[in-house]
């Protein structure tokens, strides 16, 4: 976490179906308020890039009381 509402991710996948591949992601998710954020994900890898954007809802009661 950069600070309580920015908050960086990544991470590898390795899927092997009938071939292997392998890929990499970065991400984001920006808090607007308690149950409220935004997403948003790149992704990269031999076959090309994937972008990604998206929502949450926090529906925890101990999140909502924060």
């Amino acid at each position: 976490m950069i600070n309580p509402q920015l908050e960086f991710n990544g991470g590898v996948e390795f899927i092997n179906l009938d071939s292997s591949n392998t890929s990499g992601k970065i991400g984001a998710v920006y808090t607007f308020t308690h149950n409220l954020a935004a997403t948003a994900a790149l992704g990269f890898s031999g076959d090309g890039t994937t972008f990604f954007i998206g929502g949450r809802l926090y529906f925890d009661p101990l999140v909502l009381r924060r």
